[in-house]
């Protein structure tokens, strides 16, 4: 159906119309759906909180390994909000709100990077992969034939395919075609707070503002440990380091979302420092001795030692990487920042 929107106005300027399109089809059928579909995800989302948990007791229970339940308190509060989060974009869809388009774009294109990410580092040690899973078999026990290892390898690459690439794809096609955003702007004409700066700044000032909880919640979860310039600090000096670190980045995200050129500085030389900091922590330091600090109790040490792959320069080589791509995207957003 064509409808007129010479009534939508650019959100970035009321006075003018929305150089969107001058008609459009009205997708609010099409939002429905996806908001259902975005409040599933949120559900499952939700629903992985208790699994943690329950997973944590039956592996103590098989392994005799006591279980810490702090440790999943980072995992535990990324997957509730993410949950109320997108049962909240859901509703959004599903009322066709300007500001919940945006967001659910911001959400699917870091759904879509962390999937092809995830795939390249599985293509990446996938050899690694497959001694894992030879090791994991009990002593005296027949080991599984290659041809078998492979196809579990392979079953897992497929699973987060789907997952992690074709799914966000589906959003994303969606929630970017201009008769979408026209049906959103027509439904809900009143510019929103998305609107206040361009996506790709909001994206930034949203992750960083959802960081730094996520920071506060590290002292907790691991036993007030503090990697720091080569330097494991603990106790009250590691807690008021968290304190400083969840501050600067909720200030961030405040003068990101204001488009003040400070927020862009202090992300992106916080960024270059941290990756500073954890190179040369784990230059100097073993990644065991800081597992210890946190008080991970000696058998799971052990499991830790025997199954994990991530060695401490394949830790610095993919900080290094991401400091680089990291710093390559706020140097394509910085000309958004005004001077002051």
């Amino acid at each position: 159906m064509g409808l007129d929107v010479d009534h939508i106005r650019d959100p970035m300027d009321p006075s003018r119309p929305s150089p969107a399109v001058s008609a459009f089809k009205d997708r609010r059928t099409g939002l429905a759906v996806f908001g259902v579909f975005t409040i599933l995800l949120g559900a499952v989302s939700g629903m992985l909180v208790p699994l943690m948990f329950f997973g944590q007791q039956m592996a103590e229970r098989s392994t005799g390994i006591p279980a810490d339940s702090r440790a999943m308190l980072p995992a535990m509060l990324m997957y509730g909000t993410l949950a109320v989060a997108l049962v909240w974009l859901g509703i959004g869809s599903i009322m066709a709100r300007r500001w919940a388009r945006v967001l659910i774009l911001i959400f699917s294109w870091t759904w879509l990077l962390m999937g092809m990410v995830s795939l390249a580092g599985m293509a990446f040690l996938a050899p690694r992969l497959i001694e894992v899973i030879r090791s994991a078999v009990p002593a005296g026990q027949p080991q599984m034939p290659d041809p078998m290892i492979q196809m579990i390898v392979a079953v897992q690459f497929v699973a987060i395919s789907a997952l992690f690439v074709l799914l966000p794809i589906a959003w994303i096609l969606f929630y970017r075609s201009p008769h979408v955003r026209a049906t959103c702007e027509a439904n809900d004409p009143a510019p929103a707070w998305t609107d206040a700066c361009p996506p790709a700044v909001l994206a930034l000032s949203l992750w960083t503002a959802l960081s730094a909880p996520m920071v506060l919640v590290g002292p907790l979860a691991y036993r007030s440990v503090f990697p720091f310039f080569g330097v494991l600090v603990t106790g009250l000096p590691a807690v008021l380091i968290s304190v400083v670190v969840a501050g600067l980045l909720a200030y961030s995200a405040w003068a990101l979302h204001r488009l003040r050129p400070v927020g862009w500085w202090l992300l992106t030389l916080g960024s270059c420092l941290g990756t500073l900091s954890g190179a040369i922590t784990f230059v100097r330091i073993d990644p065991m001795e800081m597992y210890r600090a946190m008080g991970l109790p000696e058998q799971q040490l052990e499991q830790i030692q025997k199954f994990n792959f991530i060695t401490p320069s394949l830790m610095i080589g993919a900080s290094v990487l991401f400091v680089v791509a990291f710093v390559a995207y706020m140097l394509s957003v910085k000309k958004h920042f005004r001077s002051e």
